[in-house]
């Protein structure tokens, strides 16, 4: 799922839903497609899986937008094995289908099914690691700037010995672009980088703190902050799970198995 000023997108293959659980209105959008409208399904076919969403808030018109990343295979050059990457578009109440931007996004793969997030009008995903291309990239993240609908790259905090992409997770906490990595020497241990800076100053570029580091009493996997006060922090990891992190007193913490509903 993605939400964004209290819509939420939920996808489902070629199926993507906008819900209002306020007034309790469903907004199903068209189908998507399977290959880009420029080319036949015979010349290239959609990479299964390869897609991610994303929900934002277009500052400039005040009009949200639904995002599809997406990657398809050129079956005339197989030897080389490249994905080539596409945005699609869906302006709510004003769109009547998908439609792809006018820009190319990077040459980039990110993660599949993976939701965006949406922060200060731009939408991110995190980037698969040498997905695209033959030597390594640097940590990174594609962001997608809702106004005018072109992308950049964001790269990723200084994390060592290096940046784990699955297990990371980015997020908007409290206005502060945050991104939780497990660090590598230590599964237990869970850092939290914040981004100091504006993206868009190009005299100032933007750097990352590294704000806490957590230490709990299981292996951070996949781990996300949903909250924040200035004493507790609530991560939701490993599907199921929701940790009640307290600041101030870290051995008195709350484990809750959602599945189940119940404290640990």
């Amino acid at each position: 799922m993605a939400h964004c000023d209290g819509l939420v997108l939920l996808p489902s293959g070629s199926t993507v839903h906008v819900v209002n659980p306020a007034t309790r209105r469903t907004l199903t959008l068209p189908p998507t497609r399977t290959t880009p409208p420029d080319v036949g399904p015979v010349v290239n076919r959609f990479a299964p899986g390869a897609q991610a969403f994303g929900l934002g808030q277009d500052p400039r018109f005040n009009a949200y937008k639904v995002a599809r990343f997406y990657t398809y295979l050129d079956v005339r050059a197989p030897a080389t094995h490249y994905y080539t990457a596409k945005m699609g578009v869906f302006t709510i109440g004003t769109d009547l289908c998908w439609r792809d931007t006018a820009a190319a996004p990077p040459h980039h793969q990110v993660m599949p099914h993976r939701t965006a997030t949406f922060f200060r009008g731009s939408l991110l995903w995190t980037v698969v690691q040498g997905g695209l291309h033959e030597t390594p990239l640097a940590p990174s993240f594609v962001r997608f700037r809702l106004e005018d609908e072109s992308f950049s790259i964001v790269p990723a905090p200084p994390c060592t010995p290096r940046f784990n992409y699955k297990s990371s997770r980015l997020s908007e906490l409290h206005g502060e672009l945050c991104v939780c990595a497990r660090a590598a020497s230590d599964f237990g241990v869970l850092e939290m980088w914040t981004m100091c800076g504006d993206l868009d100053d190009g005299s100032h570029p933007p750097h990352w703190d590294l704000r806490r580091v957590i230490r709990g009493p299981f292996s951070f996997r996949s781990c996300m902050p949903m909250t924040a006060t200035p004493d507790v922090v609530m991560f939701h990891f490993a599907t199921y799970y929701l940790y009640n992190y307290d600041l101030q007193s870290p051995i008195n913490n709350d484990l809750i198995e959602m599945k189940r509903l119940r404290k640990l």
